[in-house]
């Protein structure tokens, strides 16, 4: 039996920070197709592995009726554990540990998502909550049958409801949250968005235009500025070392190539599922930087893009990204059935009501009446989720 939850992605083979960043965008977008706003809150917790509470973990295991032997051993895990701090060669006395996963420890990790296994079902749409290990991101998609003006109010009294339920979770389970450092972005494709009065136990919740989840910048616009400016920080100082070698030695590509592979590259790659939704000037920022790599690797400085990549055969960034992102579409096919799911679902949504509102044959049986502009505008909407952008550009 597979406790854990398809939200959580911590800690688990074949999963990564990218799955549920793709995850948490593909529902953003889908908002953002029929809403002019989405807000997403973002949890922090309060020393997580540090206050995890091993007796309320080991409640959870017997209730899940996790074997005796394995019951047992957890347990003893878990007790009897000191530690000792030395400071400038002065040693402590030994100081017993409570409570807390080891850092460091592989178990650690596992244990403490085990533990909280059931947090998604905390908030109104546990599909909704995307979480690796202790970052969590909830995201809010206002209702599609209200009018802008009231949306705001309906989302403010669904978030703050789900903010309740999750400080009793927290007090029952004694995992304290750190209100301070919780925040929220409204993610938006209006020129002004809306101010949203959110709390947690009394203390308001900041509302940000960008957050760093899991690596990843996301700005209110979903521009992804600050995820380029982020990554451009760490391309141009291992582009100085580059420059280094070649000065060095210049003749030496291959030693060249290998440490873009190695110290370049990955820092580019880590744009690669998000490239699809850049606009046209971040993808020639990228690009061009790209370029200059190959041809300071080649020695090919006077060499137009053109004859750069059809004479010498050199491959685009779009290819080589694409390449990437071949294996990238083989994970989410064999070991991601969430990502899948929630794009299915938003087409298996919008094909039936244009089966129902569209289909001469069947408005006969609707409701009298035309339909509400927000739905005609849906129907009329031949916008792109991420996944749908994501699938054009490897496929393409």
């Amino acid at each position: 039996m597979n406790i854990l939850p398809s939200q959580q992605s911590g800690a688990r083979p074949n999963q990564a920070t990218a799955t549920r960043v793709n995850c948490l965008l593909e529902q953003i977008s889908q908002s953002l197709l029929n809403n002019s706003f989405t807000p997403v809150v973002y949890i922090d917790y309060l020393q997580a592995f540090d206050k995890l509470w091993t007796q309320g973990l080991l409640l959870k295991l017997n209730r899940l009726n996790c074997p005796s032997p394995y019951l047992i051993w957890i347990a003893k895990y878990f007790t009897d554990r000191t530690l000792k701090i030395d400071y400038g060669g002065v040693v402590s006395t030994e100081i017993k540990v409570e409570r807390g996963a080891p850092q460091g420890s592989c178990l650690g990790p596992i244990m403490y998502i085990i533990a909280h296994y059931d947090l998604p079902q905390v908030f109104e749409i546990p599909d909704h909550v995307h979480a690796y290990v202790d970052d969590i991101a909830i995201v809010y998609n206002p209702s599609f049958h209200l009018k802008v003006k009231f949306q705001t109010g309906e989302i403010i009294k669904r978030i703050n409801k789900d903010m309740i339920n999750l400080l009793k979770y927290s007090n029952d389970w004694h995992q304290p949250l750190n209100p301070s450092k919780t925040e929220f972005v409204v993610y938006h494709t209006s020129v002004q968005w809306p101010k949203l009065d959110i709390y947690y136990d009394g203390v308001k919740i900041i509302q940000k235009k960008s957050f760093k989840y899991l690596g990843f910048h996301l700005d209110a616009k979903l521009s992804f500025r600050n995820m380029i400016d982020a990554q451009f920080l760490k391309l141009r100082k291992a582009y100085i070392i580059l420059k280094f070698i070649h000065q060095q030695f210049p003749s030496f590509s291959k030693l060249k190539m290998k440490f873009f592979n190695t110290y370049i590259w990955p820092h580019m790659y880590m744009m690669a599922t998000i490239y699809c939704l850049f606009p046209n000037t971040s993808c020639e920022r990228v690009a061009a930087f790209y370029r200059r790599c190959l041809r300071l690797i080649h020695c090919l400085f006077q060499c137009p893009t053109v004859d750069l990549h059809q004479h010498f055969q050199l491959p685009t960034i779009e290819k080589r990204f694409k390449k990437s992102l071949v294996k990238r579409m083989k994970n989410i096919q064999l070991h991601e059935p969430m990502f899948i799911e929630c794009a299915l679902q938003y087409k298996f949504l919008f094909n039936t009501i244009y089966y129902h509102y569209r289909i001469k044959a069947n408005i006969k049986y609707m409701p009298a009446g035309r339909p509400t502009t927000r739905l005609t505008s849906y129907l009329d909407n031949e916008g792109h989720t991420y996944f749908d952008r994501l699938c054009d550009f490897v496929f393409s």
